[in-house]
């Protein structure tokens, strides 16, 4: 019976349970679960059933002495097991499936689980902190914020547990905050964050040095403009489904002028960047300022920031569409918060295998395949092995 990085790591989670009352081993019931979730069943009934029938195959890994645990029972462990607990094997478990993430870029981003309200007890939906290796497309660690203004607090602790070493993190305006700036140097990362109006004069500065800026351009002073404050302009066009979007940014090295770098830890430059959207029947513009510790140029920075949203895309997309999470209701104990991670780790598996298989299957048609494909459901479990 085979030993896998994954079975190893689990299987030393603490059993919340009473020994004494435990039939089924909690590793069994854990790995069940991932198996269940790769193959697209997402809930503890069709687990249950899943499971009995794919009871020979899951014999290869663990013994399933008595066999498989009822649907009642896979919810109740999932709602008892500490979270804290489950993260810390999820960061141990994520570098067994990629090399360094140095050069990476690592975008926070949080989405609620809307399906963890309890209305009856006027509970609030739970809110989840990922970060998200865009290059890798790897989930790296989570962590519950109790609602989404409390990201700022979330933040920190999540990139305490993480290696950023020389990448770049990117965050919303809503982590723009001095203590997580100063964080992501410490911990040798780079910076790229939003400003918002709620960096009050942070924001009016740099909006009003750019409305400055394109007085001057407007009077033909742009060698003056550049060589004076440093500045560099790319720009970039998309087209497709019906849609062209045109990128624009200015981006200025030279910020003596304004009020609040040194309250941003080795700030580099700013930028401003100009979005429009057109499709068949509108037209918008969206505005956006940011800043940053790294020495990116402008054309870079372009791919950068539109490569914040590939958590969006990518992850929060895939859990809301793929994975139905809004419409699963956990309410009980710590069980939509453990789910959401196995979730997290679908994900994880899945992608790379996408990526790697000629006709690029969805990650819907990966999962069903999961389902009556024993090889294929091997070959996401344990393809970082099989390297």
């Amino acid at each position: 019976m085979e030993k896998t990085d994954m079975i190893s790591i689990f299987s030393k989670l603490p059993d919340p349970r009473d020994p004494k009352k435990t039939t089924y081993p909690l590793i069994e019931v854990v790995f069940l679960t991932i198996c269940s979730i790769i193959s697209g069943i997402d809930h503890p009934t069709e687990m249950a059933d899943f499971g009995n029938h794919i009871l020979p195959w899951l014999r290869k890994y663990l013994p399933y002495a008595n066999g498989i645990p009822a649907h009642d029972t896979i919810g109740r462990v999932f709602s008892l097991i500490n979270p804290q607990d489950f993260f810390e094997a999820f960061l141990q478990w994520v570098p067994t499936l990629t090399d360094k993430l140095e050069g990476q870029q690592i975008c926070i981003d949080g989405k609620t689980i809307r399906g963890s309200r309890d209305e009856l007890k006027k509970g609030n939906a739970i809110h989840i902190v990922s970060a998200y290796a865009k290059e890798k497309g790897l989930v790296l660690g989570q962590i519950k914020a109790d609602e989404k203004s409390n990201e700022i607090t979330a933040i920190p602790q999540l990139l305490e547990h993480l290696d950023i070493a020389g990448c770049l993190v990117s965050i919303d305006a809503m982590g723009t905050q001095k203590a997580i700036a100063d964080t992501i140097r410490r911990k040798e990362g780079d910076y790229l964050l939003a400003l918002k109006g709620n960096q009050g004069n942070s924001h009016k500065d740099v909006k009003d040095f750019f409305d400055f800026v394109d007085e001057e351009l407007a009077h033909g002073h742009e060698e003056a403009i550049a060589r004076e404050y440093s500045m560099e302009y790319s720009e970039d066009i998309d087209k497709g489904h019906g849609r062209i979007e045109h990128r624009r940014l200015w981006k200025v090295e030279g910020i003596d002028w304004w009020q609040d770098p040194c309250k941003w830890k080795d700030v580099k430059c700013v930028m401003r960047i100009e979005n429009t959207i057109n499709t068949r029947n509108k037209t918008r513009t969206e505005t956006r300022y940011y800043f940053s510790s790294a020495d990116y140029s402008a054309r870079d920075f372009i791919d950068k920031i539109r490569g914040h949203w590939g958590i969006e895309n990518n992850l929060h997309w895939s859990l809301d569409v793929t994975f139905k999470e809004d419409q699963l209701r956990y309410r009980t104990g710590y069980a939509a918060e453990n789910f959401n991670k196995v979730r997290h780790m679908a994900i994880n598996l899945i992608k790379p295998l996408k990526s790697k298989e000629r006709s690029k299957p969805s990650m819907k048609s990966c999962r069903m395949r999961s389902a009556y494909d024993a090889e294929f459901r091997e070959k996401v479990l344990f393809q970082h092995i099989m390297r």
